[in-house]
């Protein structure tokens, strides 16, 4: 049996000497050249692909389309505790909800703000216009989401310029039948 482990390859050749290391340099070299190509490419290629930030000022000039040119980030604006009765004989039901909208357009949120009571009051209109029973049936917030896109178009266009809608999308972050 000693003879055998005495055999085997490695065993007691002169490879003992400093040749154990010279496996392991390569694997070195290899890992720190691709960590620096990995770096370096993804350098080059965020310098190629994302866009840089442009500086345009937006002043008073009433000239500039809202959305003649996106500023390529969404802004978002929130319209909180929207709550209406439900139309139909029996006014004890109520609809409540908080509605998030994305646009692209550079003043976004300003022409948000500056609307913001005309947004509300269309809300109130369209989501108390219901009733319990249609609420009841598949899609009702779809519906309601399209419906309220539809009139906000309607109302921000008349205090915009441009052609495209403000809002992009629409969500819900709260919607409650009661």
């Amino acid at each position: 049996m000693s003879a055998q482990i005495d055999e085997l390859p490695g065993g007691e050749g002169g490879n003992q000497g400093g040749g154990n290391g010279g496996g392991l340099l390569p694997l070195i070299v290899v890992a720190v050249l691709a960590g620096g190509i990995s770096v370096g490419g993804a350098f080059f290629l965020a310098e190629k692909y994302v866009p840089k930030p442009e500086h345009d000022s937006v002043g008073g000039s009433g000239g500039h389309s809202l959305d003649a040119e996106p500023t390529g980030q969404e802004k978002t604006y929130e319209v909180k505790d929207l709550i209406t009765n439900m139309s139909g004989p029996v006014k004890t039901r109520y609809l409540s909800c908080d509605i998030v909208m994305e646009g692209f357009a550079s003043t976004f949120e300003k022409v948000m703000e500056e609307n913001e009571y005309r947004i509300r009051n269309e809300a109130l209109n369209v989501l108390g216009s219901y009733g319990y029973e249609e609420a009841q049936q598949n899609g009702f917030m779809e519906r309601v989401k399209i419906d309220l896109r539809k009139r906000f178009a309607d109302v921000l266009q008349k205090h915009r310029k441009g052609d495209s809608d403000l809002i992009t999308q629409l969500y819900f972050t709260k919607f409650v039948i009661q």
